[in-house]
C-alpha cells in the first residue's frame, strides 16, 4: 500500500495550542485478473507527535477520495472523528 501525503493544516486544539494534522492518500493495488490491478483508495490522518487512523478501501474512484480528504483538510477532521465523517460521506454519495 502507498502512503502519499496529501495536505497538512494547524488548528487550535481545546486549549488554544496548535494542533498540526497531516492528511495522506492511502492507494492499495488490487489484483484482478491474471494481468490486471485495479486501484483502490483510502485516507490516513496523523497528528504530530499523537494519534492517527488509516481507512484503506473506502472508494475505488480518486476523485471522490480527493473530494474526502479536501472536506476533511477543509474541516480539520482529527483521528478521533475521522470513522464518523467517512460514515456519513458515504451515506451521503
Amino acid at each position: 500500500m502507498k502512503n502519499l501525503h496529501w495536505q497538512s493544516c494547524t488548528v487550535p486544539d481545546s486549549a488554544g495550542r496548535p494542533l498540526s494534522l497531516s492528511y495522506s492518500l492511502l492507494v492499495d493495488e488490487v489484483p484482478c485478473g491474471a494481468s490486471l490491478l485495479l486501484e483502490n483508495y483510502g485516507i490516513r490522518i496523523d497528528i504530530s507527535g499523537g494519534d492517527s487512523i488509516s481507512l484503506p478501501g473506502i472508494t475505488p474512484l480518486r476523485r471522490e477520495i480527493e473530494d474526502l480528504l479536501a472536506l476533511m483538510c477543509r474541516n480539520a477532521v482529527t483521528p478521533a472523528t475521522a470513522m464518523d465523517v467517512t460514515e456519513d460521506w458515504l451515506a451521503l454519495r
